[in-house]
């Protein structure tokens, strides 16, 4: 049996210059496998466990103006009504953030349906052509790195999303009208901006398989 991939983190490093520049440390990588040993010694992980490693800019608030309130906040002004703001978020705690903002924008439009039980859906056989397209048509999607990254948990996988980049540009190429120069620039940046934001140690990729029509 194969080893089930897991997210250890974050640093939690004090950042002071461009966040658009912020990158991975290797002393960071090393301050986590360090820490993650420590905890849990019978692993002996090492370099050659980590599939990738990225970094980013979590939004924080204050209830003051100064300190930083760390717990996860949806935030409603009264000056901008019908406007949600989600602060602090870890992604471990997706699922209680998920929660929050639900119920603040169920206040808005009310509750529809049931909430959804079990794992949702990924891209894949479990999920049909016609569902990426409607994610594409109103989840606002610009660019093919938004798709994945932004709409779709696979760029979270151990291999960032790359299996399906190709099956879906031309998913979003045919919904958005793209020319076929413009879907190999969309593969090119995504290429690119997967090489920008995480630091790869390993590369093998699982087999390609093929989405539902």
């Amino acid at each position: 049996m194969g080893r089930i991939p897991f997210f250890i983190g974050p640093t939690e490093a004090v950042v002071g210059e461009d966040p658009d520049s912020v990158r991975v440390l290797e002393s960071e990588v090393d301050y986590i496998l360090r820490e993650a040993n420590l905890l849990f010694p019978g692993l002996h992980l090492s370099r050659k466990d980590v599939h990738h490693c990225w970094c980013g800019v979590r939004p924080m608030s204050t209830l003051d103006g100064v300190t930083v309130s760390l717990p996860v906040r949806a935030i409603e002004n009264p000056q901008m009504p019908g406007m949600v703001t989600m602060t602090g978020s870890y992604i471990m705690m997706h699922r209680h953030a998920g929660r929050l903002a639900a119920r603040s924008i169920e206040r808005f439009l009310g509750r529809r349906a049931a909430p959804p039980k079990g794992m949702l859906d990924r891209p894949g056989p479990s999920l049909r052509t016609a569902d990426l397209r409607q994610i594409i048509m109103r989840e606002h999607v610009v660019r093919l790195a938004d798709l994945i990254r932004r709409r779709l948990p696979d760029g979270l996988n151990p291999s960032l999303g790359r299996e399906w980049a190709e099956q879906l540009s031309r998913i979003a190429a045919e919904v958005l009208g793209w020319s076929e120069s413009r879907r190999q620039e969309e593969l090119r940046h995504f290429e690119s901006d997967m090489a920008t934001v995480h630091q790869h140690f390993q590369s093998e990729l699982p087999q390609r398989p093929s989405f539902r029509s």
